[in-house]
C-alpha cells in the first residue's frame, strides 16, 4: 500500500488554506482528489506498458488488474484518449479520413504522421518544419507512400499493427516526459520510436528521435513562457 494517511492530506490542505471557508476546502479537496486519482492513473498505465514491452498479454494485463482482457483494452485507451490535447484528438481524426481518402484499408503510421503534420500550428508541425526545412515537401511525399489497399474503405477503420504502436509509443514518450497530456509533438516521438515507413522518411529529412525531442522540448518551453508573458 502506498504510504499516504488521510489525516496527513487533510492537515497538508487545512495548513495550504489557512483563510479558506469550508465550503471553499471542499472544491480544494475535489481538485486534490483529481490530481490523486490522475496520478494513479499515470502510474497504472506507466506498468501497463512496461508489462507490454515484455510481452504481456492484454487477457494478462485484465488478470492483474481484476477484469476481462476486452475490459483491460477499453480502460487503456479511454484512459489513454482523455489525456489527448484537442489538437492532438484532431490529428487522429486527420489521420482516419486521409486514411479513407487514399483507399486505405487500415490506418498507418504514414497517415497517422500525416495526420499529425497536417495540424500545423501543432507543436510537431512546428519542429517537423524547423528540423527539414519544408513542412510541404514532407507532407507530400508521405502522401506518394500511402498504401491503398482498398477499393472501398470500409466504414470504420481500425489501426494497423504499425498505427497501433505508434499510440502505444506515443503513451509510453508522454509518462517518460513526465507530461500529463499528449499532444502532437508526442505523437511525433511515437511514430520515430515505432520505427517503420513514416519514421524512416523522416529520417531522410533529418528528423530522428535525437534531434526531435530535444527541439520539442524547446519549442514547448518557448510556448510557455509567451504564455506567461501574456499573462502578466
Amino acid at each position: 500500500m502506498a504510504n499516504i494517511q488521510l489525516h496527513e492530506l487533510i492537515d497538508e490542505l487545512e495548513a495550504q488554506t489557512p483563510s479558506a471557508t469550508e465550503l471553499e476546502r471542499v472544491g480544494e479537496a475535489q481538485r486534490r482528489a483529481q490530481s490523486l486519482a490522475d496520478l494513479g492513473d499515470q502510474l497504472v498505465g506507466h506498468f501497463v506498458a512496461r508489462a507490454r514491452d515484455t510481452g504481456a498479454s492484454w487477457s494478462q494485463i485484465g488478470e492483474a488488474i481484476g477484469v476481462s482482457k476486452q475490459a483491460a483494452q477499453q480502460r487503456d485507451t479511454f484512459r489513454m484518449y482523455e489525456r489527448f490535447t484537442d489538437r492532438a484528438r484532431q490529428a487522429l481524426v486527420q489521420s482516419q479520413d486521409v486514411a479513407r481518402t487514399h483507399n486505405g484499408a487500415y490506418i498507418t503510421s504514414e497517415h497517422l504522421l500525416h495526420g499529425t503534420l497536417s495540424i500545423r500550428e501543432g507543436v510537431a508541425a512546428l519542429v517537423v518544419e524547423q528540423l527539414s526545412g519544408s513542412l510541404d515537401t514532407v507532407l507530400e511525399q508521405l502522401e506518394q507512400r500511402f498504401p491503398r489497399d482498398a477499393e472501398t474503405p470500409p466504414l470504420r477503420l481500425v489501426y494497423a499493427e504499425m498505427g497501433r504502436r505508434v499510440i502505444d509509443e506515443t503513451i509510453k514518450v508522454a509518462l517518460k516526459l513526465n507530461h500529463n497530456y499528449v499532444g502532437t509533438e508526442h505523437l511525433l516521438l511515437g511514430v520515430l520510436a515505432a520505427g517503420g515507413p513514416a519514421a524512416a522518411l523522416l529520417g531522410e529529412h533529418g528528423v530522428t528521435s535525437e534531434s526531435a525531442e530535444p527541439a520539442i522540448l524547446a519549442k514547448v518551453e518557448e510556448i510557455v513562457a509567451n504564455l506567461k508573458r501574456q499573462q502578466q
